[in-house]
């Protein structure tokens, strides 16, 4: 008798485990939530409901797909404002990225963190620049978004990204709000050089007026602004640089060649006359030892030689690190430039 009791007992526990083992799966299925934007399903937690109440996962959803009676129903429900899923990502960063201006403000209303960061070091600011949102950038700044968060990774600032989708209103806002202008992503270079490279004018012109650096140069190697101009041969961008202050003598910093060799390698007699009477240096002298001059004479470059010779550029320097190499016309000689050798020759009889 004792042995049935026993099983009886047994049966009834199988049977009241099972019955809430049923009970709780049921619970889960009822309120599942949706899946993730990769379309897998999130950890169990992140659905789990009682009581009906809704889950951060569904309000970082329907952020994303702008439904604001969705968020405000979510939050009426439960859903925190302040949730983040496993990568740092809020409801509010999503409806930065997107543009939802009204969702924004909600959530911010709400409580959201608008400094919040996620694993990558972005937040609804850098979400909004990068973007093309400035609406979003300005509200966001207006409740005290920080300007000076850097993304991991690149270093890239809410300014440099806004600068790089050429977003000139977002631009305009963040430097009110005190982002650095002169800001560098990993490659070391700033907004103000990549919008040289990429012949972006406007953004060039105003981040010029807004006091961007234009002796900045790149970390790794120091060229600059100046350097790329004579590189393209630009003299309109010469000039410009110039006048905001260029310094026309800077050098690389593993060819230590100046803008003035760069011209004078490039044979643009109009960008070497610019630098000349901007102030350029003549007889300065790259890592190998060779002048501007030199430069041009190892080229053939007679018209260059030829005014450098007038602007009393000196013949006598030898090339070499240790300057015990060949003159500008033993280079021009070694070179086989028999007209630049005449030249040299022409020169050194008047001077007599």
């Amino acid at each position: 008798m004792k042995e049935d009791a026993g099983n009886f007992r047994l049966k009834m526990y199988t049977v009241i485990l099972m019955i809430i083992s049923f009970y709780f799966s049921w619970l889960l299925v009822r309120h599942r939530g949706p899946k993730s934007a990769s379309g897998t399903v999130p950890p169990l937690r992140a659905y789990w409901r009682p009581h009906g109440r809704a889950t951060g996962v569904e309000l970082l959803m329907a952020s994303k797909a702008g439904s604001l009676d969705s968020v405000v129903s979510l939050i009426d429900r439960g859903a925190p404002a302040k949730y983040a899923n496993n990568m740092g990502y809020t409801p509010l960063m999503f409806a930065a990225r997107e543009g939802h201006k009204l969702i924004v403000e909600e959530l911010l209303r709400q409580g959201a963190n608008v400094n919040a960061r996620n694993s990558h070091g972005g937040s609804a600011l850098i979400e909004a620049a990068q973007n093309g949102h400035s609406s979003v950038v300005e509200l966001l700044l207006k409740k005290g978004a920080d300007v000076k968060q850097r993304k991991m990774g690149n270093g890239d600032t809410a300014f440099t990204f806004a600068a790089h989708k050429n977003d000139m209103e977002s631009v305009k806002l963040l430097l009110d709000a005190g982002s650095d202008i002169n800001a560098y992503d990993k490659e070391g270079k700033t907004a103000f050089l990549y919008t040289l490279e990429e012949g972006r004018k406007p953004m060039r012109d105003l981040l010029l007026e807004r006091g961007a650096d234009v002796n900045y140069a790149e970390r790794d190697d120091n060229f600059g602004a100046l350097m790329r101009a004579a590189d393209w041969g630009d003299e309109d961008l010469t000039k410009l640089l110039i006048s905001k202050g260029a310094n026309v003598n800077s050098a690389g910093l593993w060819d230590k060649k100046t803008s003035l060799m760069r011209a004078a390698i490039g044979n643009r007699l109009g960008l070497l006359r610019i630098l000349c009477e901007a102030g350029a240096t003549l007889d300065l002298t790259h890592n190998d030892g060779k002048s501007a001059m030199m430069l041009a004479a190892e080229e053939g470059n007679v018209e260059i030689v030829k005014e450098l010779l007038e602007r009393g550029a000196d013949v006598t320097i030898k090339s070499g690190w240790r300057h015990d190499g060949p003159t500008a016309e033993g280079l021009a000689e070694d070179a086989g430039k028999a007209n630049v050798v005449a030249l040299f020759k022409e020169h050194a009889k008047k001077s007599k």
